[in-house]
């Protein structure tokens, strides 16, 4: 459709939320509005997104529902996309420079 804005999800808080059950769910068993936990998916902003983390506040509560209902969330699970993005992000920079350079060659 024209004009829809891209749907947007940050990781590492999307694949968690998701492990967990979707955002209501996270919502409900941390006892907060669903849009609260929406925003750790979003972009840092107006908004109020925090950029695909999951305030440390919120880490030990959401580590613990996890084991307790057998789901696939570990300590790492709260970095190791973020470092993965950010990785991913930097080749892809790289390989823009090595573009543009032969260009201007």
């Amino acid at each position: 459709m024209v004009g829809m804005p891209k749907r947007i999800r940050l990781e590492p808080a999307a694949s968690i939320i998701d492990a967990c059950g979707g955002t209501a769910a996270v919502a409900g068993f941390l006892r907060k509005n669903r849009v609260t936990v929406w925003r750790w998916t979003q972009p840092p902003g107006p908004d109020g997104g925090t950029g695909g983390r999951i305030p440390a506040e919120y880490q030990p509560e959401i580590l613990a529902w996890a084991r307790e209902h057998d789901r696939p969330v570990t300590e790492r699970s709260f970095f190791q996309h973020a470092a993965g993005v950010e990785f991913e992000t930097l080749r892809r920079r790289r390989l823009r420079v090595r573009r543009l350079r032969r260009l201007a060659a």
